[in-house]
């Protein structure tokens, strides 16, 4: 899990909901990197404290369903409690703006390299960022 892909993930877990009534799919929410763990520390989704939560994971987790083709599904459920485990993560982490300039230099550069702004992809980001 990377901040960018946060605010995706509401529509992604719907879509897994319905592939599931299927047949069960496993998905991996790892983050992309750990606290203060190089050698990228800026990709630790937790740069940005609860706000994390408030883009799109907390609904997400809200929305996974734990079970698998109409039937409990006892790995979706621990997967559902690991997933609250890292929301309880973020809301106790303080957001640390040295990371979150380092992130918005990330997405920068990868910006000049795509001819892309990423900053109307991610409004919410850059409304924090756009003054460090």
């Amino acid at each position: 899990m990377t901040v960018t892909a946060v605010p995706g993930m509401p529509a992604m877990v719907k879509y897994l909901n319905e592939c599931n009534k299927i047949k069960p799919v496993y998905w991996s929410m790892m983050k992309a990197n750990q606290h203060e763990i190089g050698p990228r520390e800026y990709m630790y989704p937790g740069i940005f404290g609860k706000k994390i939560n408030e883009w799109g994971l907390r609904e997400a987790v809200e929305l996974f369903e734990t079970t698998s083709m109409g039937q409990p599904d006892t790995v979706k459920q621990n997967y559902k409690n690991y997933m609250q485990g890292i929301m309880k993560e973020f809301e106790e982490r303080e957001p640390m703006p040295q990371r979150q300039k380092q992130f918005k230099i990330y997405l920068d550069e990868l910006d000049r390299r795509r001819s892309t702004k990423w900053a109307t992809i991610y409004p919410q980001i850059f409304d924090i960022v756009k003054d460090l």
